[in-house]
């Protein structure tokens, strides 16, 4: 049944009493009537009560679970993202100096492969004459190679006559005399320059003139072997002794890429070896 609070009377004296003990108490009002539409009759009703106490006792609790990390957490905390940021600084650094090797790596790779393509085809058109000629006119296509030691390093040259130019002769598709050989680095200890040389002139001097250009840095060393005919392989070479060119040249070039040494080896192959060559006499001549 609902009861209308707006029709509410007081027919008795309204007593009350508090019941309870410690922190918690109840109050009952009772003798109370409440006016409906045709029913009179008396209604107990308990109202419960919280002192002041015990509402500053549960926001003291609440307050102290909300509280503040202790020292001994924080350290923790600070210990566990100093190990986090060491790991990712490590393997992010570590991550750069692989890409950063890789990328030197492949720099060496392509001037190697630029460097032993233009020694391959300059030696494979070395050329000599394939008529007889005096002792004279065979200065003019000598073809030498010399073994070239310092300290244990490889430092060998190699001086010939050659059908292939790089475009700096006047002539094109003339002869002209092509030499390589080491030059020290200016900018770094223990390495070396490959010089290119090129004279358009053949002359008797085959070792000397004409103009120099650096075709690859950072060369430790260079070792040149000569195989003739016979698969026999020899340091030097020279077509006044030999009379003929060799059958092909081992080419290995060493580069420095950091505290390594990179070599790397090529072979190339003289068509006109199979040429030997005939000194006539001067009084025949």
């Amino acid at each position: 049944m609902k009861q209308n609070l707006s029709h509410f009377s007081q027919a008795n004296e309204m007593k009350g009493r508090v019941q309870g003990s410690g922190e918690n108490f109840e109050l009952r009002i009772s003798n109370c009537e409440f006016r409906n539409t045709s029913i009179f009759h008396p209604t107990p009703y308990t109202l419960h009560l919280t002192p002041p106490k015990a509402v500053r006792a549960s926001r003291s609790t609440l307050f102290s679970q909300k509280s503040g990390f202790t020292l001994m957490e924080l350290l923790l905390a600070i210990a566990i993202a100093a190990v986090v940021m060491t790991i990712v600084n490590s393997v992010f650094f570590n991550s750069y100096n692989v890409a950063q090797s890789v990328g030197e790596q492949t720099e060496v790779y392509q001037v190697a492969r630029i460097a032993m393509d233009r020694m391959i085809k300059d030696i494979s058109c070395a050329y000599v004459p394939s008529e007889e000629c005096t002792e004279e006119r065979i200065q003019r296509y000598l073809f030498i190679g010399k073994n070239e030691e310092d300290e244990e390093i490889q430092k060998d040259s190699i001086s010939f006559i050659s059908a292939a130019d790089m475009g700096l002769s006047p002539v094109a598709g003339g002869l002209c005399e092509i030499g390589y050989y080491l030059r020290e680095s200016e900018d770094e200890e223990d390495t070396f320059t490959l010089i290119r040389r090129e004279d358009s002139v053949p002359d008797s001097d085959v070792s000397q003139g004409g103009n120099a250009m650096e075709i690859a840095e950072g060369i430790k060393s260079i070792d040149i072997v000569y195989i003739d005919n016979s698969d026999q392989t020899h340091n030097n070479w020279d077509l006044l002794d030999n009379l003929c060119l060799p059958n092909q040249v081992k080419i290995t070039l060493t580069f420095k890429q950091g505290k390594d040494d990179i070599p790397f080896t090529c072979y190339a192959f003289l068509p006109l070896s199979e040429i030997q060559i005939k000194i006539k006499k001067e009084e025949e001549a």
